[in-house]
């Protein structure tokens, strides 16, 4: 298990100016380092054996800021918010001719800190009114995760007003965590919201802490200040044992005001259900041991030097040590976040406006163009006298599991694809057999029932899929959703009224049956697809399709070997047929790649509105290969479909879709991949 934390460091040479103008700065009345909201004080003091148990962990970025400090022999140096020594430590290290003071809140923190390191002053106080107690200035500040505590409007004024009663020249360094939207304290607000005992407890005491400022606001207030500021973000990855070593780390720290003010028996339960929800989070690696959480923490450098080069002010950022996959800065984050605000209640036309929309609309015409195609290639071998269809679509998932199931263990290796292969084989399987069980019925559907009413059952697919996601994924439909798919559904009612007007219905030979046969299909692919957007949005494309391939080799190969037998006695065997079963297998491939980047970026509501335009791409491939007439009805029925298509979206957000609901409101419970939330939020673009 790892932990991210990134760092800002803010290094302030002082300018020089008389005592008077320092004094006139008034401080605030600010809370101390235990307050995490205006509403919520510690109820109980810091426990520094807990805090220590990550020592090195946490010492690790005090370090990385000391080294960015160009400072070198102050004379005052003082640890704000120094905890049991750790960091203190470090200054003396560095500077071992310096006075050094260390001060913290917590009585338990400074007991262990005098203890640790005796040669040193060390004062318990409230940060929001400390000042030195000898009266003298300070060269340099140093605070290691500390202003994160403070209430949000008044951080920038509480480092003013230290800043301001600096000696001049003084240096002022900080770091603070950026947790805010990882997984790990996203899972905390969770699970103090999900209706626990703790809930009503925890409701008024408001305990998560609320998010830094941004790099901009940090900027804007404090340059001024300063002639140079040095700002970056650094992710650092700690290797935890279990998921329990990660309770164990917060404890220390993030998850105090969640589980101080409870009761012994509701502070276990809440730990164990916050647990549960880590391990839902964060997978297990090939050793064992929990992913990669990320606990951010941002570290802040400014340089400020003499008051007559403050025109030189030259601010810069870097990015150091940064992780492409994780979740960067927390200005991206409040942005994105904005942009999840403005989804679906305000955002009319604005995700149509985007670059995803027009990508998307135009790989739902491609996916339908495969689909009818894999139709024709069908009817081409009907006609030939070969309609052996377990066998024909065998060949699709053995290209399937040939591509993707290589790509998955050159990814993962042998070991950890056999892990996989053992503890999701269930999940995978089914998802295998209802997307072969559906291919396999509708066939037979067709078979027994007529054309037009095989046609109609396309709109029960629509209603499986709108009712299951709603039910069980939670997701919620707005009302111009449902006016898009209602709008496409009367398009490709137009479609089967032309159908019927120019006599292309054949008859039924088994009504009953074939509609029953209909209707499970129809019922299975809604399944199937929601099952497959499920899994995509947890799970690398690669992996998912390679699992297809899979099991629906043997699932298909058996079923094959069953009951289509005695359909190898009659069928003709020649290279045309070979043709045919070669392009049948080639564009349900490209059928199968595609279909997971539609369902990531959308979902299988829209997927399957998107499909009912094959109807019209069969009619065009049908004048060219067996000689159709367009009916005046059908460029109608098309038009109305791709308008559904645009009304169902009129509505949403820049992200579209692409947010999933079972994955949270930040996205934490999925992966980042082409056409995934993470992806959109963090790039603002979720396929390119």
């Amino acid at each position: 298990m790892a932990s991210s934390l990134g760092r800002l460091h803010v290094v302030l040479h002082l300018a020089r100016r008389s005592t008077s103008a320092s004094s006139s700065f008034q401080a605030a009345s600010l809370p101390s380092r235990t307050m995490a909201s205006s509403t919520y004080r510690q109820a109980k003091d810091w426990n520094a054996d807990q805090y220590l148990k990550f020592a090195e962990e946490r010492t690790r970025p005090a370090r990385d800021l000391l080294a960015q400090i160009r400072a070198e022999a102050p004379q005052r140096v003082v640890d704000l918010g120094c905890g049991p020594g750790n960091s203190t430590q470090e200054l003396v290290d560095r500077w071992p001719n310096a006075h050094i003071t260390g001060m913290d809140s917590s009585p338990d923190m400074v007991d262990k800190a005098r203890k640790t390191l005796p040669q040193l002053d060390f004062e318990l106080g409230d940060l929001s009114t400390w000042t030195p107690s000898d009266g003298r200035p300070v060269d340099v500040y140093f605070s290691n995760a500390v202003f994160q505590w403070i209430p949000l409007d008044q951080r920038l004024p509480l480092i003013s007003r230290l800043i301001e009663a600096q000696a001049p020249g003084g240096v002022f360094a900080f770091q603070v965590p950026d947790n805010y939207l990882e997984p790990s304290h996203a899972m905390m607000r969770e699970t103090a919201a999900d209706g626990g005992p703790w809930t009503a407890v925890l409701k008024d005491r408001q305990p998560a802490l609320a998010k830094f400022q941004s790099v901009q606001d940090i900027y804007n207030h404090l340059s001024p200040l300063c002639a140079s500021l040095n700002l970056w973000h650094t992710h650092y990855y700690h290797v935890l044992d279990s998921h329990e070593a990660v309770v164990e780390w917060v404890k220390g720290t993030g998850l105090r005001p969640f589980i101080d003010p409870l009761s012994n028996e509701d502070r276990q339960a809440f730990v164990s259900s916050y647990l549960a929800k880590l391990k839902g989070v964060y997978p297990v690696c090939d050793d064992g041991k929990p992913g990669m959480p990320q606990f951010d923490e941002r570290e802040k450098t400014a340089e400020m030097a003499e008051a007559q080069d403050l025109h030189e002010k030259s601010p810069q950022a870097h990015s150091v040590a940064g992780a492409p996959e994780c979740n960067g800065s927390q200005d991206a984050h409040q942005e994105l976040q904005l942009q999840g605000n403005r989804g679906r209640a305000h955002g009319f036309l604005q995700y149509i406006r985007t670059r995803d929309f027009w990508l998307l609309l135009l790989l739902g015409q491609v996916i339908a163009l495969a689909d009818i195609s894999s139709s024709t290639f069908s009817s081409l071998l009907s006609n030939k006298g070969t309609s052996i269809p377990a066998f024909q679509t065998l060949w699709n998932y053995v290209l399937l599991n040939i591509v993707y199931t290589s790509i998955t263990i050159y990814k993962y290796g042998f070991k950890k694809w056999f892990k996989m292969l053992y503890t999701d084989c269930w999940k995978y399987s089914i998802l295998s057999f209802l997307d072969v069980e559906g291919n396999y019925f509708m066939v037979l559907a067709y078979r027994y029932t007529s054309l037009l009413s095989a046609e109609l059952f396309s709109f029960w697919t629509i209603i499986c899929v709108v009712f299951i996601s709603a039910v069980f994924l939670h997701k919620r439909y707005h009302i111009t959703q449902y006016l898009g798919i209602f709008v496409a559904c009367g398009g490709l009612g137009m479609l089967i009224a032309s159908d019927y007007l120019r006599g292309a219905n054949y008859p039924a030979q088994d009504q009953l049956k074939g509609d029953l046969f209909a209707l499970l299909a129809s019922t299975i692919y809604a399944f199937s697809n929601l099952f497959e957007e499920f899994m995509v949005s947890k799970r690398p494309m690669y992996e998912v399709i390679g699992q297809m391939g899979f099991w629906g080799m043997f699932i298909n190969g058996v079923q094959c070997a069953i009951f289509d037998r005695s359909s190898f006695h009659g069928a003709t065997w020649d290279g045309q047929v070979g043709g045919y079963i070669a392009g049948y297998t080639i564009v349900l491939f490209i059928f199968y790649t595609l279909a997971p980047i539609m369902l990531r970026i959308s979902s299988a509501t829209f997927f399957n509105i998107s499909l009912l335009t094959m109807n019209f791409w069969g009619l065009i491939i049908g004048i060219q290969v067996f000689h159709y007439t367009v009916h005046f009805l059908y460029p109608i029925a098309f038009v109305l479909i791709v308008l559904g298509l645009f009304v169902y979206f009129v509505k949403e957000g820049s992200l579209g879709e692409s947010t999933k609901p079972w994955l949270g409101n930040n996205q934490e419970r999925g992966i980042d991949g082409v056409g995934t939330g993470r992806r959109a939020q963090a790039t603002g673009h979720a396929i390119v």
